[in-house]
Parts: C-alpha cells; structure tokens; sequence
C-alpha cells in the first residue's frame, strides 16, 4: 500500500492535534472548547451592543462596524472563558496528572483532528463540488474514501435547512 503526501499530511495533522490533547488532558481541552464555543456565540449573539457604540465614533460602514464589534466581543470573552477554564482546573490539581484523563484527551484529540479533516474536505467539496477536477494526489489518495466518509457522517449532524448537498465519493 503506497501512500502519498495528502495521506502524509492528514495523518501528520491528527498527531499534531492528539498529543497536545495528551499532554493537556480530557478535562483541560473540554475547557478550551467551551471557552472557543462560548466566545463565539458571544461574538454572534451580542455585537448589536458595541455596534450603537461604534456609530458614534466610526463613520464606516455598518457590515465592518458589526465585524469589528463581534471580533472585539469574541477575544475578549475567549480571553475571559480560558481563564476561567484555567481557574477551575486549578481547583482540580490531582485530574491534571490522571492518566486516565490524558489517555481520553489523547482520544478526543484525534476526533478533534478527524473531525477538522472531514471539515476541510466538505470546504474543498464546496468550493469544487466535481470530484473529477481534483488534483491526481488527492484522488490517489487512499484516506479520500474514509475522509469522505466521516465527512458524510458531519453532514448527517447539520439541520436539513443548511444542508446544501452531500459529499459524493470520487472513487466510486
């Protein structure tokens, strides 16, 4: 079985995401998604706030005052939930070193690194939907059909409103 550099990079990617996710442990990486999660739903759901503010000072247009403001939201509330993620892992000193807590980050690692894979293959699918086009080192390559797999799992998990199409298997 000959591999070649996009079965290279996938695999070097999963590694690279699993064994922060090791060192961190479980408790830790669940932590930081809650904060990035939280921040983000702080920078979409709350910039109407700054944006009256803005309007007073900055004579731009109204689409940038709402990305300055949801981008200004979305730091500092990341910045404020990693703290606090920080603070309650600080309250829990003995987890940090369960090795059963880092054996599961190691796991959650390489889901977080599949998952990643699977999103940036349906970015590709949707920028070029014809598999055909692909460049030959990426149809050759012999994760595709799992990447397009596990893709088509990510896509069962979005509401049917924004699901557009599904990936289509270009080895078949």
């Amino acid at each position: 079985m000959k591999i070649n550099i996009i079965d290279i990079i996938i695999i070097t990617f999963i590694i690279f995401s699993s064994l922060p996710a090791f060192i961190k442990g479980f408790i830790s990486e669940i932590f930081s998604i809650f904060a990035w999660i939280s921040a983000l739903l702080v920078g979409i759901y709350s910039y109407k706030l700054i944006t009256i503010y803005l309007a007073k000072f900055m004579g731009t247009d109204f689409s940038v005052k709402i990305l300055i403001a949801s981008g200004v939201l979305f730091v500092l509330s990341l910045i404020l939930f990693l703290n606090m993620g920080q603070l309650a892992l600080r309250m829990m000193p003995m987890i940090k070193y369960d090795s059963v807590n880092r054996a599961l980050g190691f796991i959650f690692g390489i889901v977080r690194g599949l998952i990643i894979v699977g999103f940036a293959y349906l970015l590709l699918s949707w920028i070029e939907p014809n598999p055909d086009n692909y460049p030959k080192y990426l149809k050759e390559a012999k994760l595709l059909p799992m990447i397009v797999k596990g893709t088509n799992q990510l896509l069962t998990l979005v509401p049917k409103c924004l699901d557009t199409k599904l990936v289509e298997n270009p080895n078949t």
